[in-house]
C-alpha cells in the first residue's frame, strides 16, 4: 500500500527531557567524558553503523515534470513493494519501500533505466527527509535521542554519532522522519524542545558511515573581545587547521558569537575537541562542538566572512541567541 497523505500533527512533548545544564549547553567537558568498557564501545559503534546502513528510501532524479506517485508505484516500480512517495518540486521522487533490501534491489533496476522516454538516475535518499541535531548532551543513548525527537512525527532513521575510536557520543546525530509533513516542522518544534539544539537538514553527500564524521568544528561562549587569530593561534598548537573565522553578521557587520573551524581530517577534528573544548582564551572559556558534517566552513562562507546560506543562518541564530555565557 502507498501511503500519501501527510502524517499527523503532534504537539511536541519535553516531559521527562532535561536540557539544561550547569555547564553550558553539552553538559561536562568533552574531556571529562567516561570511556565505554572496550565490549560496550564495539556494541555502540556497530549499533550506529547499523541504524545509518538501515536505509529503506532512496531518490530518483529525472522524473517527467506532471508525473504522479500513483504512476511511479504502478509502472516505473510495480514489481516493488512501495510504502511511500513524495515527489518535490523539482521533480525528484523520495520512494520508501518495505524494507532495505528492497531499497538496494530497486538501485539496481533503476540502473540505466528510462521513464516516459527520459532517462533517469537513482541514490539513496539523502538530505529531504533528514536532519542533522547538534548539541545533543553527551550522556544520552540512541533511545534517549530518538526519545527527545519523536513527538515531531515517525521516524524512519536515528543514528547517534559516536567516535570510531572510543565509542563516546560526539554530541550529535541525524533523525530521518517519514513523511514530509514532520519535515515541515521539524526545526521550528524541535527549537521548542531546548533551546540548546542546533537542527538543520542534512547535508548531501552522506554516503557512508564514515562521512558522518564531522572535519568541522563549531566554537561558541569565547568573551566577545576574542578574535579569529586568537582561535586560530591557541588551534594551531595542537595542529595545522587550513580555516579558522569568526564570520560577520549579515545585518550589523559585526563579528557573531560563533566560529568555525575546519580541518584537514575528522580525526584531527576529534583530537581538537578532545583537547580544547573548556579552554581558557582572552580570560574566558569556549566551547567546541561538531559542525554539520558534509560540508566545510570554507564553502558554508562562500570564501566571504558573512555569507552564510539562509538556512544554517536561522539554525545557528536560534542556537546562539539561547546559549549563556559562563
Amino acid at each position: 500500500m502507498v501511503v500519501t497523505g501527510k502524517g499527523a500533527t503532534n504537539k511536541i512533548a519535553t516531559k521527562g527531557v532535561v536540557l539544561d545544564h550547569v555547564k553550558g549547553p553539552l553538559g561536562v567537558l568533552s574531556s571529562k567524558l567516561p570511556l565505554p568498557k572496550e565490549s560496550d564501545k564495539k556494541v555502540v559503534i556497530q549499533e550506529s553503523r547499523n541504524a545509518f546502513y538501515n536505509r529503506r528510501r532512496i531518490q530518483i532524479v529525472g522524473i517527467p515534470p506532471g508525473t504522479s506517485d500513483k504512476e511511479i508505484s504502478q509502472i516505473l516500480l510495480q514489481a516493488f513493494n512501495v510504502v511511500y512517495i513524495y515527489i518535490s518540486d523539482t521533480c525528484n521522487a523520495h520512494v520508501l519501500f518495505s524494507s532495505k533490501e528492497e531499497a538496494s534491489k530497486a538501485l539496481l533496476f533503476l540502473k540505466g533505466k528510462s521513464f516516459k522516454g527520459k532517462p533517469v538516475q537513482a541514490g539513496y535518499s539523502q538530505s529531504e527527509f533528514i536532519f542533522f541535531v547538534g548539541n545533543i548532551p553527551y550522556f544520552y543513548t540512541a533511545m534517549q535521542f530518538r526519545n527527545m525527537v519523536k513527538a515531531v512525527g515517525d521516524i524512519e532513521r536515528i543514528v547517534l554519532v559516536r567516535s570510531e575510536a572510543t565509542g563516546q557520543s560526539k554530541g550529535y546525530g541525524f533523525v530521518e522522519y517519514t513523511y514530509k509533513a514532520a519535515v515541515d516542522k521539524a526545526v521550528t518544534m524541535l527549537a521548542t524542545v531546548s533551546k540548546n539544539l542546533r537542527v538543520e537538514q542534512a547535508n548531501p553527500g552522506l554516503n557512508e558511515y564514515y562521512d558522518l564524521q564531522s572535519q568541522t568544528l563549531f566554537v561558541t561562549q569565547f568573551p566577545p573581545s576574542t578574535k579569529s587569530e586568537q582561535i586560530e593561534e591557541l588551534v594551531n598548537e595542537h595542529c595545522q587547521v587550513p580555516f579558522c573565522k569568526i564570520p560577520l553578521d549579515d545585518v550589523t557587520r559585526k563579528e557573531c558569537k560563533y566560529a568555525l573551524i575546519d580541518c584537514k581530517t575528522a580525526e584531527d577534528a576529534e583530537m581538537l575537541w578532545k583537547k580544547l573544548d573548556g579552554a581558557k582564551i582572552n580570560g574566558g572559556t569556549m566551547r567546541i562542538s561538531f559542525s554539520s558534517p558534509g560540508r566545510l566552513a570554507t564553502t558554508l562562507l562562500g570564501g566571504q566572512e558573512s555569507q552564510l546560506p539562509v538556512r544554517n543562518i536561522i539554525c545557528i541564530d536560534l542556537f546562539i541567541r539561547n546559549v549563556s555565557v559562563e
